[in-house]
Formats: C-alpha cells, structure tokens, sequence
C-alpha cells in the first residue's frame, strides 16, 4: 500500500487554451501556453500557486524566461503575480479586465523589468565612459608637460611624404614615447614598461625595440597591445636561453669528442730539437733554433761592446 507521499504528482491528460487566447494578437505563443497552463493549475477561483521552477520545467524553458512571460501578461493585465515565501502567487484576471496593446506600448509589455534595467545599464555605462575619458585626457595632459624634447621629424621634398623621426638615444624615453604615438593613451607606457622589462631580464630594451619594429607591423589594429609587448619580451628572452643552451651544448659535445680521441689528441711538436738544440750542440734549422742562434749572437755582441768600453775602445 502505498502512502501519499509516493504518490506522483497530477499529471493532465491534455491543456486547453480558451479560442480568446488562441487567437488573441497581444500575446506571443509562449505566452498564451503559459496562461493556458496557469488556468488549468487555478481551478475555478482563478488563484494558483505554482512555482517558476515547475513552470520552467513543464514548458521546457528556464526561470527567467518564465519570469519574463509572466510580467508579459502581466503588463497586459491577463494576470497579477508576486512572490511569497515559499512560492508564487497567481490570480487569472476575467477576459473584461483585459489591457489591449493599443493602451500599452507592445515593447513595454513584452519586457518591462529588462527595459528599465537596460536604460539604466546604458546610463551607467555613459557615465563610466565619460570618467574614463575626462582621466585619460588629464593623463595625457601631464605627459605632455613632461614630454621630453625631441627635434621634429625631418620632411621630404613633398607635402604628406614625411621620413620617420630619428630616434631617442634613451632606451626606455624611446619606448614610452614610441607607445604614446601608437596607440595615443590607451596603454599606460610606464607600466607597460615596467612589464616588458621584467620578461626581459637581463635582455637589453634596445635589442626589444629593434625587434619591435620587425614584429609590430599593424599596432593600430592590435586588440590587446599590453599582452602583445610582453609576449615580445618573452619570446626575445627564449630566444636567448636557447642560444645560451645550444652553445654549452655544442663545448660538451667538443670536449666529448676531445676525449673520445685518447692518445690522438696529445701535442706532437713539429721538431724533435731540444729548445732549438741539437743534440751534438748546434743549433736547429727549425724556427725555435733560429730564433735561438739570434738571440746568442745578440747577447754576444752587448758582451763585448761593454768589454770595449771597459778598455777605452769605442765600438
């Protein structure tokens, strides 16, 4: 046997929706179902108390939309709701309380809450504009007061045919300023800075700006400039290890094969003399026994022009 509590819940064989909502022209599909179903649960008092969940569930859709179909008849008067502790409130209102479209705007019926929430979201979002803006105007006002000098950039022999400016000898002042012309305040060129070099480390910012201009060839189409620079960086800085890697790579390998040789590698002077001697005494006729033999005949004479002198004999 079982209790009431097992038993599942009234399931109707079918919903009828009354021929005036069928073909009334102010209700949208979703929501003429939806009265159908609300007038079923209501009964005969015209009061239901169903909750959105079991709403959304039964007609396949989620609590929002529900919410949003809800204030649609709502607004057009087919029903009143609110909201009570555990549940939902509903009441059917008569077909003679009816609100036609023609007394209510169609677009206010349809959405009510989201029309109001959608202005203010507009309103707020033009007032965090305008902050932004006025910010970022003082900003570049107190970068242009402290703009370091700079000569023009020279100009070609036409109008609008104008050769690049020459660059600033400063690494980090080229920097800065070469952001600010990119990309006219929306990247903050200090921070910006401060990040490129972090990722650098011990990678000189000149050899960053002159891969800079091979790699950045469109920075006005650039949708995020600040991640693009510091990948630069980053790669410069892999570029680098690698190279580092490669040449310790290739002294082990050289020192591998130094050793692998064995006896081959040992020194094998090119002369068999003893320091440019002979063994009977004379001197090589290799390089070291000449450079020997010049040597003791230069010794030689110093020796017996001092002797000389000694005697009262010039040399």
């Amino acid at each position: 046997m079982s209790v009431s509590g097992d038993k599942p819940p009234f399931q109707p064989t079918f919903i009828s929706v009354d021929y005036a909502v069928f073909t009334d022209p102010d209700l949208s599909h979703a929501a003429k179902l939806l009265f159908a179903r609300l007038k079923l649960y209501a009964g005969r008092d015209g009061k239901a108390y169903p909750k959105h969940g079991t709403l959304a569930r039964e007609m396949c859709l989620t609590d929002r939309q529900v919410r949003t179909i809800l204030n649609e008849l709502k607004a057009l008067n087919r029903i009143t709701w609110t909201r009570t502790r555990g549940s939902c409130r509903y009441e059917i209102k008569p077909p003679e309380d009816w609100m036609k479209t023609s007394d209510l705007d169609r677009k206010e019926c349809s959405h009510p809450t989201r029309k109001k929430a959608s202005d203010q979201d507009r309103q707020k979002s033009s007032d965090r504009k305008e902050v932004r803006k006025s910010s970022s105007e003082r900003k570049v006002g107190i970068e242009e007061e402290h703009k370091p000098e700079r000569h023009p950039p020279s100009m070609a022999g036409t109008e609008g045919n104008s050769k690049p400016r020459s660059p600033f000898e400063n690494p980090e002042i080229e920097f800065q300023e070469r952001m600010r012309e990119r990309h006219d305040g929306a990247v903050d060129s200090s921070v910006l800075l401060a990040d490129v070099k972090s990722e650098l480390g011990d990678i000189p910012l000149s050899e960053f700006l002159e891969a800079d201009l091979k790699a950045t060839t469109a920075p006005a189409k650039l949708t995020n400039p600040h991640g693009h620079y510091r990948k630069l960086a980053r790669k410069l800085k892999r570029k680098a290890q690698v190279a580092a890697l490669e040449s310790v790579r290739n002294t082990r390998h050289r020192i591998e094969e130094y050793m692998a040789r064995g006896d081959q590698g040992k020194f094998v002077p090119a002369c068999s003399c003893n320091d440019g001697f002979m063994p009977d005494g004379s001197y090589c006729a290799c390089d070291v026994g000449t450079v020997r033999r010049q040597l003791d005949d230069l010794n030689r004479a110093k020796s017996n022009g001092g002797q000389s002198a000694e005697n009262g004999i010039s040399p």
